[in-house]
């Protein structure tokens, strides 16, 4: 007689192009944004909204799989990828105002995602133990990441003024850490 798998676990990784993808465009956005802050702000405005599109769909997909391979439904991922669907919309049809409201834009994004990711982390935290010894150092900078991206977003919502002055390099600090993310996910 053989064994069977149980219900909703999984016994090989797979690869992800979405999320190495996703992780290559944040980093390069980094780069962008730390390069020259000035220059950047106006050109990076189209580049975020498409990648916050970008983003949201490929969190849509994620939120899909995760209820389908583990049967796990979270109403917050599906809202974090909204989120960054309409927040790309906005700053694709609005790109002056986008300038001046990106503080209030990007702290409610950066709080959705975290909040959306810190989640995501702890749920699937168990069936990734299972299948990579190597997820709790992966869960450990997920969690740090996604409190400094918390941090960041709460810090943009209350002092929209300074957070407008370092926008780009706050932007270009987030990008870098969920390129690293993503890029590690893509693998895990």
């Amino acid at each position: 007689m053989t064994a069977q798998k149980p219900q909703g676990q999984v016994t090989e990784r797979r690869f992800s192009w979405q999320f190495l993808l996703l992780g290559i465009l944040d980093i390069i956005i980094a780069l962008l944004a730390f390069r020259d802050p000035h220059a950047t702000l106006g050109s990076v405005v189209y580049y975020f909204g498409f990648m916050a599109i970008f983003q949201g769909c490929t969190i849509l997909l994620m939120a899909n799989a995760v209820s389908r391979y583990f049967g796990i439904k979270n109403i917050w991922i599906n809202i974090s990828g909204i989120i960054s669907i309409v927040a790309g919309i906005f700053i694709l049809s609005n790109a002056l105002a986008s300038v001046m409201a990106l503080p209030f834009v990007f702290a409610v994004w950066f709080i959705a995602d975290a909040i959306s990711d810190l989640l995501r982390t702890v749920r699937i935290n168990r069936v990734k133990r299972a299948i990579w010894p190597g997820a709790s150092a992966f869960n450990i900078w997920s969690v740090a990441t996604e409190i400094i991206t918390l941090i960041l977003g709460v810090y943009m919502l209350f002092r929209p003024g300074t957070a407008a002055l370092t926008i780009v390099f706050l932007i270009g600090f987030y990008f870098l850490m969920k390129g690293i993310s993503s890029i590690i996910m893509a693998f895990v």
